[in-house]
């Protein structure tokens, strides 16, 4: 057996970062399917060596077990055995096998762009980079591989922490996605993150929502009308309907009758393009005027409102509001909360103002959840169970003094 040197060194995207590639331009190249210009961070080390001048290349997480695992080829070398007998893996690398489970699962399940889209960019900027070169079987991955990677992403051993608690539950599902794929391939027998005990635990609670109250909206439409008045139209038909922000931004002309005082919700705007609404249940017609958050006098000036914006367009298929979320609206919002004395809360809150005050005056569940397209009324339940019993608590209070005058009678 001809015998050569065995090096170790680093992944060529070793120090890249997303979007921003510091590999050498002679060894630069794209990875099958993706962007140019796009690079993904790989967190490996690589041991390199040849064999009867074949050459062979096998990745691990750190320096130190790369370094190990050289030690153990020279040795072998030395005895003129083969160490590609002890060392080539008989089950595929993670991120061979990544890209085509969750082409698998959207093409199967049928999801919209927008959900495709984030599955996408959490494998590429968390998943891929922690998991990349590890063999996908039962010894590499079991319930401890996937707690070391929780670690990783909240900064254990002394190290940054990379995401939030809400944020890693949106990293996990797609990890599953994954990992269900490797099952149904026969590479392990269970997904380690199903069955068993829970694999870790939130620091906080949930965030509670935090919604605006009635007098605290309208000092915030007051105020918004006061930076700019197609601005206010934009929140005052936030609060008045409880639509998404992208639902808001997504709206043409055609979608409001304003004769019958109703908007057409049949799509969005995200990623600075139109698309569908978030989920099929979300399409449906909202009422300008039945739904009073802050009394009826304010709720039926939108109608003129609307007919008095500067920018309104003639072409019925134009977007009613031309703004972006991330700058122009975000802008404008903090000027509207920095007038009217709000404490800052994010636009969304407009839409938890919208069900948890129509909830707290008493109005049917089922017409909430139809007018915030929500998926099921089982969701209004879970979030906004406090203003339901706020409601049972005050219509107690008013009922009680009755019962006593008709005990006396």
């Amino acid at each position: 057996m001809r015998r050569s040197r065995v090096r170790v060194e680093m992944d060529r995207h070793f120090e890249c970062t997303l979007g921003k590639c510091k590999a050498p331009a002679l060894r630069r190249r794209l990875a099958q399917g993706r962007k140019t210009g796009a690079c993904i961070p790989r967190r490996t080390w690589w041991v390199k060596f040849t064999v009867d001048g074949k050459r062979c290349s096998e990745g691990y997480r750190d320096k130190a077990e790369a370094e190990t695992r050289q030690r153990k080829i020279m040795a072998l070398m030395e005895l003129d055995a083969d160490p590609r007998a002890a060392v080539l893996p008989s089950a595929p690398l993670f991120g061979s096998i990544a890209e085509e489970a969750l082409r698998v699962y959207c093409g199967d399940y049928a999801l919209r762009q927008t959900t495709i889209e984030n599955h996408e960019s959490v494998l590429r900027k968390h998943v891929l980079p922690f998991f990349s070169s590890t063999p996908v079987d039962a010894a590499h991955f079991d319930r401890e591989a996937v707690r070391s990677f929780i670690r990783h992403l909240r900064g254990g051993d002394g190290k940054p922490r990379v995401l939030s608690d809400a944020s890693i539950n949106v990293v996990l599902p797609t990890l599953s996605i994954v990992l269900n794929h490797a099952v149904e391939k026969k590479l392990l027998l269970q997904n380690p993150l199903r069955g068993g005990g829970a694999l870790w635990r939130r620091e906080q609670p949930p965030e509670r929502v935090d919604p605006f109250a009635p007098e605290e909206l309208r000092a915030i439409i007051t105020s918004a009308y006061e930076v700019d008045h197609d601005f206010g139209v934009l929140v005052q038909i936030a609060a008045q309907t409880g639509l998404r922000p992208g639902e808001v931004l997504g709206l043409r002309r055609c979608d409001l009758d304003l004769a019958r005082g109703e908007v057409h919700v049949r799509g969005t705007y995200t990623r600075s393009r139109p698309g569908p609404t978030k989920t099929r249940s979300s399409t449906r017609v909202v009422s300008l005027l039945d739904h009073v958050v802050v009394d009826e006098a304010l709720s039926r000036s939108v109608i003129p409102k609307i007919k008095a914006m500067k920018l309104l367009s003639m072409d019925p298929e134009d977007r009613l509001f031309a703004l972006g979320y991330s700058v122009t609206w975000q802008t404008r919002w903090k000027r509207a909360l920095l007038k009217s004395g709000v404490r800052y809360r994010k636009p969304h809150n407009l839409r938890h103002a919208f069900a948890s005050i129509l909830l707290s005056r008493g109005a049917n569940i089922l017409e909430v959840q139809e007018a915030g397209g929500w998926s099921s009324a089982a969701v209004l339940l879970r979030v906004y169970a406090k203003w339901i019993r706020e409601t049972k608590r005050s219509g107690a209070s008013m009922l009680a003094p009755n019962a006593a005058r008709a005990r006396k009678h």
